[in-house]
């Protein structure tokens, strides 16, 4: 018998020049291939030194009938002894987590074009590979979870059945530890069309709803199995809706089709891109060649001005309904050509990638969506090579770079100089762990159904979004301005009231039983 077994290139998964050995079970005959070095093979071992660019593969030429080869490991020399059942995971890779406080593992779990309908068709912990189409096994993401004390975001593959929903939940429930919170979102940017949940999420729709709507509709269902498993303490299970960043529209249709007690957060992205067109300022594709880091970041800088204002309105829109604001992704979003073809000034797009002025850029993004009231910024990925035409998605090149990092990961150390302490941590986690938002949820109407204007307690114009409103009130009846601690501001039974002089914040304005919530940003 022969299978060839395993393949790895370009040193994604094993840098060259390092030691490593293959660990086996059973009795039979392995042939190895590629730039291999000092190969020493003992029952059961193969050591070798992996050079070239770390491109190599294994053979199985022969395997024993009454004891198969089986139960094969590739671990750094160094990692020979570790018990993998019990410490699954590198440590250095747990290093690079440790600042952090929640794990969002939606690629992880391989959520984009998901083929996963039933319970039975999930990855089992005794399979072969933990790559592939199905992800990793669910049982390794709790592992993850109770060995990092980390919180968990997870995503339910689009097309999974009820009992799939039922026990996925379940599994969490009586697994994960008690302490840890779960971020729970249906799929992943069902919205975009690149991906299988979107057709599907348009196909399977007999009540022929919006594409905003329809995503309610199915992220409802999942919300709903989950904290019927977790009925004792649902505060666990953080309900996200993930909204495409800047469409406003669709996203007011997501988020207007929930109860406002069927949802937790709102969750767009934090993307910052570059405008190659002839919008961009400076003209990209007139520099070319010439093309500089500063022309680069510059373009970047000018691409998200131009564009804030509507992920601004997203922020509001949700706010407007009691909730926090959380990104599900976020980071440079510096992608080749769509036909796969390098832009002339693709290099200084890769040399980008070091730079200081990337580093100011992520910290000014950071900083804009913490104005704006966002309690958690999520990046989309850890560990990822710098130089690719399809994103340089990652934080750091491997996971073995070292600091100092401001040279040789920048996009790490700014979210490290962004961590919260250990105080602000537990502030956070507690914030996020209360069964609302905000201890109080007012609104002007109930059932989230908008007002007849004749029945109107008073009116707020131009819309309870905007930075400078006016109120006007019905004769006879006080109107009072709160601050968002209780805390009475002013009252007045005047008709019109401008409001120019208020601090930006978020404000209660009542008459009689009714009350407003306005956001002046």
């Amino acid at each position: 018998m022969q299978v060839a077994f395993f393949h790895t290139s370009s040193a994604d998964n094993m840098p060259p020049g390092q030691r490593y050995v293959i660990l086996y079970d059973g009795e039979g005959e392995i042939s190895l291939y590629g730039e291999i070095q000092n190969e020493q093979q003992t029952a059961g071992r193969i050591q070798f030194d992996l050079g070239g660019d770390g491109t190599f593969w294994f053979q199985i030429e022969s395997s024993a009938t009454s004891n198969h080869i089986r139960n094969i490991r590739i671990v750094r020399i160094e990692d020979e002894n570790v018990d993998l059942e019990a410490y699954p995971f590198y440590q250095t890779f747990l290093d690079k987590l440790a600042p952090f406080q929640v794990l969002r593992v939606m690629d992880w779990m391989h959520t984009n074009n998901s083929p996963v309908e039933h319970w039975e068709d999930r990855r089992q912990l005794g399979y072969y590979t933990y790559g592939g189409e199905r992800g990793v096994p669910l049982e390794v993401i709790v592992q993850l979870a109770n060995q990092t004390r980390k919180d968990i975001w997870v995503c339910v593959p689009h097309a999974a059945d009820d009992n799939y929903i039922y026990q996925m939940a379940s599994l969490f429930a009586t697994t994960l530890d008690p302490s840890i919170t779960i971020f729970l979102e249906y799929s992943n940017e069902v919205w975009n069309g690149i991906f299988e949940q979107s057709e599907y999420n348009e196909s399977n729709n007999p009540l022929l709803l919006s594409p905003g709507a329809a995503y309610a509709q199915k992220a409802r269902r999942v919300f709903s199995i989950w904290h019927e498993v977790f009925a004792g303490n649902p505060c666990r299970v953080k309900r996200v809706l993930g909204l495409q960043a800047g469409n406003n529209y669709l996203n007011e249709m997501i988020i207007n089709h929930l109860g406002q007690n069927e949802w937790d957060f709102g969750s767009p992205s934090h993307y910052f891109n570059l405008d190659h067109s002839e919008l961009g300022e400076p003209r990209l594709d007139l520099l070319g060649g010439n093309a500089s880091v500063d022309d680069i970041m510059l373009n970047a800088w000018n691409t998200f001005l131009r564009n804030k204002d509507y992920l601004k309105e997203d922020f509001r829109n949700v706010q407007l309904m009691g909730k926090d604001v959380i990104t599900y992704e976020g980071g440079q979003h510096f992608v080749g050509n769509v036909f796969g073809i390098p832009y002339d000034y693709q290099q200084a797009m890769w040399d980008a990638q070091h730079s200081q002025a990337m580093y100011d850029m992520y910290q000014s993004v950071l900083d804009s969506i913490a104005d704006w009231g966002c309690i958690l910024a999520t990046n989309y990925s850890l560990v990822g090579p710098q130089e690719n035409i399809y994103g340089s998605w990652g934080m750091l090149d491997d996971i073995d770079v070292t600091g100092p990092y401001l040279f040789t990961a920048p996009k790490y150390q700014v979210h490290l100089d962004n961590a919260p302490n250990t105080v602000c941590i537990a502030e956070a986690r507690n914030r996020w762990r209360q069964c609302t938002p905000y201890a109080l949820q007012l609104q002007a109407w109930p059932d989230s159904e908008p007002p007849l204007i004749e029945e109107a307690p008073f009116y707020v114009y131009p819309n309870p979004g905007s930075d400078h409103i006016w109120v006007k009130g019905n004769e006879d009846k006080e109107v009072q301005f709160f601050d968002y601690s209780g805390r009475i501001l002013f009252s007045t039974t005047q008709q019109w009231i401008s409001t120019d002089e208020l601090p930006q914040g978020i404000y209660l304005i009542k008459s009689g039983e009714h009350t407003v919530k306005w956001i002046k940003i």
